[in-house]
Parts: structure tokens; C-alpha cells; sequence
């Protein structure tokens, strides 16, 4: 007498449970970890007295100001440096005065901002 094997793909489905599992597995993961990285770099910035994040990094935010701060009178160079184990913009000024400290704000989309008096900057 032949016996009838009524779930013929048991086998398979099982297979395709586990690879269901783990592709998921995978997405989940991959999703946490991309999570993670984006918020490792949000900074805050104020805006009408509201804080709101922004994705972009110190050396992001130095290149999007970079121009706009160098047509300050007196603004020599423009850089990163750190200030208490944190990243901060650095404004380099001729002479440090009040028209300056003015013009250049104290924080650009969240990262500090300090006016270093440099001097005249030259190439040698």
C-alpha cells in the first residue's frame, strides 16, 4: 500500500519561514543601525526660540557659513578647532572688537562659535 504524503512542501515552507525571519531580521537591523547613526549626528539649533535638529555636520555647517562670514570686515579665516572636549567654530579676526563680535553669531545651527584674534594672516 502506497502512503500519500498529504504536506508534500513542509520542508519548504519551513524553509521559507526561516529565510522570511531572517530577511526581516536584517531589515530590522539595518534600520536600528542607520537610526542610530543619523541621530549620533544631529545637533540642535534655535529658531524663534524653538530648538529643532538638524542632520548636518560641524564641517557641513562651516562650509554653508563659510563665505557669508568671510564679508565681514576684519574676518581673516574661518575653521574647526575644540573648546572642553566639543567641536566649535572658530572665527579668525584681525583685532578683536565690538563691531565684530556683532556681526559674527555666537552659534551656528547649534555648534558654538568663538572669534580668535589672529592678526593679519600671510602666505609665505
Amino acid at each position: 500500500m502506497k502512503s500519500f504524503n498529504y504536506f508534500p512542501s513542509v520542508k519548504c515552507l519551513t524553509f521559507i519561514k526561516i529565510k522570511s525571519l531572517f530577511l526581516l531580521f536584517l531589515f530590522v537591523s539595518q534600520f536600528c543601525i542607520f537610526s542610530c547613526k543619523s541621530n549620533y549626528n544631529n545637533t540642535t539649533q534655535k529658531v524663534e526660540g524653538e530648538t529643532q535638529m538638524t542632520t548636518l555636520t560641524i564641517e557641513q555647517v562651516q562650509k554653508k557659513y563659510q563665505d557669508q562670514i568671510m564679508t565681514i570686515p576684519g574676518v581673516v579665516g574661518i575653521g574647526i578647532g575644540a573648546k572642553a572636549g566639543k567641536k566649535i567654530i572658530k572665527v579668525m579676526v584681525v583685532k578683536k572688537d565690538s563691531t565684530i563680535q556683532r556681526q559674527v553669531p555666537e552659534e551656528l545651527e547649534g555648534f558654538p562659535v568663538e572669534i580668535e584674534e589672529t592678526g593679519k594672516i600671510q602666505i609665505h
